[in-house]
C-alpha cells in the first residue's frame, strides 16, 4: 500500500477520532443522567466509524456494539493509532491545523523524542535528528506533556524565537535557539517502472489539497 493512501487514511481516522471526542464530551456533559441518550450517541458514533474508518491494511471494520454504550469500547476495536481526544485537545488541534509556524519535527507517539525532522525546516537546519529528545521548551520542562501540548508549545507566530533544550543520542544536552517558520508539506513526485507515477506527501496542512493538484496534473 502506498504512503499516500496510508496518509489519506490517517486523515480519515483523525477526523473520526475528533468527532468521537466531541460527541463523547457532549454525552458526558449533556446526557450524563440519561442512559437512553447515551445509547443514541454511542450507536451514531459506531455507524459513523463503520462508514468511514479504514484500518492500516485498508479494510473497513464491523464493530461489536453489544457492549455497554461507552465510546472507549469502540476505540478499543480500532487499530493502535485510534484514541479519544479531550475537548481541550480538540481545541488545540483545531489551532494546530491552522497555518501556524513551527520548527518542523514529528514525534514518536506518546513521547518527547523526535521521530522525523522535516527537510529544510528550522529543526533540520539547527541539526536536530531522529531520536533526539526534547526536555525543555523556553525554559519549561516538557516532562509529562502530551504530543498535542508539545506541538502547541513549539508553534507560534512566524519569525518568533523558541529555545529548545534537547538530549541527543550521545546523551549530550544542548540548548538551541530557532526561529519559527510556516512549514510547507514536502511533496515529491516520481515515475516508477512500468510508467507508474507517484506523489508522496510527507506532511499535511490546510493547503495540501491545492498543493497536490499541480503534481497530479503533471502526469
Amino acid at each position: 500500500m502506498s504512503k499516500q493512501k496510508i496518509n489519506i487514511k490517517a486523515l480519515i481516522i483523525f477526523s473520526i477520532i475528533i468527532f468521537a471526542a466531541i460527541i463523547s464530551g457532549c454525552s458526558q456533559r449533556q446526557f450524563r443522567d440519561t442512559p437512553d441518550n447515551q445509547k443514541v450517541v454511542f450507536y451514531q458514533a459506531a455507524t459513523l466509524i463503520e462508514q468511514n474508518y479504514l484500518d492500516l491494511s485498508g479494510n473497513s471494520i464491523r464493530l461489536d456494539t453489544s457492549m455497554p454504550p461507552d465510546i472507549n469500547t469502540l476505540i478499543a476495536q480500532m487499530d493502535s493509532s485510534a484514541r479519544i481526544w479531550s475537548k481541550d485537545e480538540v481545541v488545540i488541534m483545531n489551532n494546530l491545523w491552522k497555518e501556524q509556524a513551527g520548527i518542523g519535527v514529528i514525534f514518536i507517539k506518546e513521547t518527547t523524542s523526535i521521530n522525523r525532522v522535516i527537510i529544510k525546516s528550522p529543526a533540520d537546519l539547527a541539526g536536530l535528528r531522529r531520536n533526539d529528545k526534547i526536555v525543555e521548551i523556553d525554559g519549561e520542562s516538557v516532562e509529562g506533556f502530551s504530543e498535542i501540548k508539545l506541538r502547541s508549545k513549539l508553534q507560534g507566530e512566524q519569525g518568533s524565537e523558541v529555545i529548545v533544550k534537547i538530549t541527543g543520542q550521545d546523551k549530550e544536552t544542548k540548548v538551541i535557539k530557532m526561529v519559527r517558520q510556516v512549514i510547507s508539506p514536502v511533496i515529491r513526485t516520481g515515475l516508477l517502472k512500468n510508467k507508474i507515477g507517484y506523489v508522496r506527501v510527507t506532511d499535511f496542512s490546510q493547503q495540501t489539497p491545492s498543493e497536490v493538484g499541480p503534481p497530479l496534473m503533471a502526469f
